[in-house]
């Protein structure tokens, strides 16, 4: 299967987030490969979403969505996203999977295939995005993934001060978590994730320093199966700290802090706009 974009121009000096609308009208099917196809010079993510609740839009549209509201943009999550469980077979494929395993695509299931250019010249530029999926029979299938995005939601960071955020998201009881990936922009200082537990137990799954290049190319983690199960009241708790010397007011999109991931047994993607624990300006 392939989901092709229209062609989009892009004007000088100025940045685009475009998506594509579709769904897909065959049955409930695997999805065991992901090849993102796209000019590398002045991309900065091509990704394919769940749009079910986006009930405003139709197969075939092709419109803006950048648009911000009071959470922080467009609440939807990956239907597929980055995961290494097994070694790559060469074929760029962004997901490797063990057999069995596979990304649920289910009969219904309207999708946003989104991208996001930057174009930093003085001339126009056209460009397009392609996804090549490749589909196994639901019957091949022993453990189905799916896609999530925990994010910090509407923030403001203000100038030449150093900003922390915390918040928690829940996900679903018993999924085993088998990738993480932190992303945030060129302020940032400080990522760190953590699964925190219901009594308040707390183990670090990722702690890095930000470098400015990883706003490109998002650290992430991966974890064998059954390493990291989710229990009831279990949450993920991510921390984000900028340094904000950018001189003026800064929000989302601007800077963001989004932890996304892929987790085996979730039912469908999940988005969630966290609960913020922690907040603090120095």
């Amino acid at each position: 299967m392939q989901i092709l974009t229209p062609e989009l121009s892009i004007p000088p000096f100025s940045e685009v987030l475009w998506c594509y609308y579709d769904t897909w009208k065959g049955p409930d099917i695997g999805i065991n490969s992901f090849v993102d196809l796209h000019p590398v010079q002045y991309h900065h993510h091509s990704l394919v979403k769940d749009a079910n609740s986006l009930e405003s839009v139709s197969d075939g549209d092709f419109e803006s969505c950048d648009e911000v509201d009071e959470a922080g943009g467009m609440q939807i999550a990956p239907i597929i996203h980055i995961v290494n469980l097994a070694e790559p077979k060469g074929d760029g494929s962004i997901v490797n999977l063990q057999e069995g395993m596979a990304f649920l695509l289910a009969n219904g299931q309207k999708y946003s295939a989104d991208i996001h250019y930057i174009n930093p010249t003085d001339q126009t530029i056209l460009i397009n995005s392609a996804f090549n999926i490749g589909l196994v029979p639901a019957e091949e299938v022993d453990y189905w993934l799916n896609g999530f995005d925990l994010d910090a939601g509407y923030f403001e960071l203000p100038a030449d001060e150093r900003t922390t955020i915390k918040f928690d998201c829940e996900i679903q009881t018993g999924v085993s978590v088998v990738s993480l990936l932190a992303h945030a922009h060129q302020y940032a200082t400080d990522y760190k994730i953590e699964l925190v537990t219901a009594d308040g137990e707390s183990e670090v799954l990722m702690d890095i320093k930000w470098n400015e290049t990883f706003r490109w190319s998002s650290p992430s983690i991966f974890f064998k199966q059954d390493e990291i199960i989710m229990g009831e009241g279990d949450r993920i708790r991510t921390t984000c700290t900028w340094d904000n010397t950018s001189g003026g007011l800064l929000s989302f999109p601007s800077e963001m802090c989004t932890t996304s991931g892929v987790a085996i047994g979730l039912s469908e993607p999940l988005f969630c706009t966290g609960d913020i624990v922690e907040q603090e300006v120095q």
